[in-house]
């Protein structure tokens, strides 16, 4: 596989961003999302605007098992009450074929996991494939709900590629909104209980999967680091959850490798959800010789967000000459 960098301009991996996967980042959310969420989604924004013109679009984030998901594919936020908010992308039309070379089940078409639609509607909110949903400081200071979030007195109202619903959505409610600037996209689960080195394998082996194809290939990976960093946040208080962070955005800035110290027993012991993404991540860099440039890094409300990609510009480290992951915002 160590040709497969020379193979990018017909096939193989052309572009590579992380980001969080939080629901907080979707500007339909942004009512009632803390003011610091604005800076970690335009962060975010600029990374996946970052990436180039791709064949497909191949997300990553943790889920309990292995899977490639079919298309369509439905990107909602109704796991966390908020079931307006919807986007529908292409599934890739090889998932099957995927799936079988990861050893990963096939699974869909239909909703997919919170993390991978968070992921998905940020991507088509990038692309300029949706309305853009940003959100201004007097907006923060009305925490709204989001049937309330109009734009441009649209009705129903589209916010951020999706729709904000009214509270009791009426049976003659539009579809989701279709994303049809995003590229086919291949939405993968992957397995977060199992070791570093195996799920760098199935990294490894979808980046040359996707070479031999010849399909040019845009990879984002979850960037949702320790979930305990504060009594407020999602875990409470785990024991070394920074020093989790501070490690890990060290693997991020150098070697990926260094991830395998970090999980996956770790990693879900202090809420890093972004752990097994970032695992098979580092297989996908390994085999097509690429590296991502310094992360950066926010941890507001207790919970650590990174952000990194591989192209040039934003965003560049909070501190880029330090390991040790900021205090809380």
């Amino acid at each position: 596989m160590a040709d497969l960098a020379a193979q990018a301009s017909a096939g193989g991996i052309v572009g590579v961003a992380v980001v969080p996967s939080a629901p907080l980042l979707v500007a339909a959310t942004a009512g009632s999302a803390p003011p610091q969420a604005a800076d970690v989604r335009s962060r975010a924004l600029q990374a996946l605007a970052s990436l180039p013109a791709a064949d497909v679009l191949v997300l990553l984030a943790g889920d309990r098992a292995g899977a490639v998901r079919d298309g369509p594919l439905r990107a909602d936020l109704a796991a966390i009450g908020l079931p307006g908010i919807e986007l529908e992308a292409k599934g890739y039309e090889g998932a099957g074929l995927m799936a079988d070379a990861l050893g990963y089940a096939l699974e869909g078409p239909g909703r997919l996991p919170l993390d991978l639609a968070v992921l998905t509607l940020l991507a088509a909110s990038a692309s300029g494939a949706t309305r853009a949903g940003g959100f201004d400081d007097a907006d923060r200071a009305r925490p709204r709900s989001p049937a309330h979030l109009a734009v441009d007195g649209l009705t129903p109202l589209a916010v951020d590629g999706a729709r904000a619903a009214t509270d009791a959505p009426s049976r003659s409610s539009p579809p989701p909104t279709q994303a049809e600037r995003l590229p086919p996209v291949a939405a993968i689960c992957v397995p977060r209980e199992r070791a570093f080195d195996e799920l760098s394998a199935n990294g490894a082996t979808l980046a040359a999967w996707l070479a031999a194809e010849g399909l040019r290939a845009a990879v984002v990976a979850a960037g949702d680091l320790s979930a305990a960093l504060r009594p407020s946040a999602p875990v409470f208080l785990a024991e070394g959850s920074r020093p989790w962070d501070e490690q890990a955005l060290a693997a991020i800035r150098g070697d990926l490798g260094a991830l395998r110290a970090l999980g996956p027993a770790e990693a879900l012991r202090v809420g890093a959800r972004g752990w097994p993404a970032l695992a098979a991540l580092h297989g996908m860099l390994a085999a097509a010789g690429r590296r991502l440039r310094a992360p950066w890094y926010s941890a507001h409300c207790g919970v650590g967000y990174a952000v990194a990609c591989d192209a040039e510009g934003p965003p560049e480290g909070r501190h880029p000459q330090s390991d040790r992951a900021p205090r809380d915002d």
